[in-house]
């Protein structure tokens, strides 16, 4: 989006904004002139705003954010922050000033990734109530229980150690809530396995078309396992998946002088490890 000033402009009043994203655009994120500016549950980055320059927030009022990621963005003005994601350190509990991991900006992919430090570390007492009832039960006094996209507003990851406060599962800062959908058919993967649509032949929650490098349709842990693929880093990925991993010849040249133990041969091998 294009505008001249902020994709949210209020001259007077309370801004509450929940549950969104605002990202990517030509321009500022919310502009709150006299009233507060509340964010909750939301993601808000890399907005280059014409007037004001990646501005995520601007208020001459209040500023509360929590369970929110902004980044790549600036906030004009008083803010208290809890259980989010800034682009500067900031007083207030459960708050982070680390990079979220989005997936591809550049693609308008603004979920997070595995790997990222806002996952299951949100507040569960901080979540907004369903005023607008999105899940259409009728209950409008219930937590939000649904993210910018439908689904499970709280989802937990097995994988990251909660961060967050609250009963299980812990919600995650911003907008999305982390599924994995590691076949990106919009299914989450263990209900792709519970229903029977992929195969998790190693029982290790992951389906095994996500996890079978060499497409020999045999899981990687499976291989290892039995033998037929090495995994000299211990690491579950076979090695014939790993650029640089395995035997390399340096030199064939016998300059006839004595190597010691290893005889007239100046053939080497050597493991290069993936660490660059």
């Amino acid at each position: 989006n294009t505008a001249p000033f902020f994709v949210i402009y209020s001259l007077s009043g309370s801004v509450p904004v929940v549950n969104s994203l605002i990202a990517g655009n030509n321009a500022g994120g919310i502009f709150a002139n006299q009233g507060p500016a509340t964010v909750r549950n939301s993601t808000i980055a890399a907005n280059t705003g014409q007037i004001s320059s990646s501005t995520a927030i601007r208020s001459n009022g209040t500023i509360t954010i929590q369970n929110s990621i902004i980044w790549q963005n600036g906030i004009e003005g008083n803010f208290t922050a809890s259980y989010s994601c800034l682009p500067v350190s900031a007083p207030g509990n459960g708050n982070i000033s680390v990079n979220p991991r989005f997936v591809s900006p550049s693609q308008g992919n603004w979920r997070v990734a595995a790997n990222s430090p806002t996952i299951d570390a949100g507040s569960v007492a901080l979540l907004p109530t369903d005023a607008f009832d999105l899940d259409g039960d009728g209950d409008t006094a219930e937590p939000l229980p649904v993210d910018l996209q439908g689904g499970a507003r709280r989802s937990d990851e097995p994988a990251v150690v909660d961060t967050g406060v609250g009963p299980a599962p812990v919600v995650d800062m911003g907008a999305f809530e982390f599924v994995r959908d590691c076949n990106g058919n919009g299914i989450v993967d263990s209900a792709d396995i519970a229903n029977g649509t992929s195969a998790d032949t190693d029982g290790n929650g992951i389906p095994d078309e996500c996890e079978d490098c060499n497409d020999n349709q045999i899981p990687d842990g499976v291989e290892i396992a039995n033998g037929t693929s090495a995994d000299c880093q211990e690491d579950g990925i076979p090695d014939e998946c790993q650029l640089g991993v395995g035997p390399t010849v340096l030199s064939v040249v016998d300059d006839g002088a004595s190597e010691g133990d290893v005889g007239n041969s100046a053939r080497v091998n050597f493991i290069w490890l993936n660490a660059f």
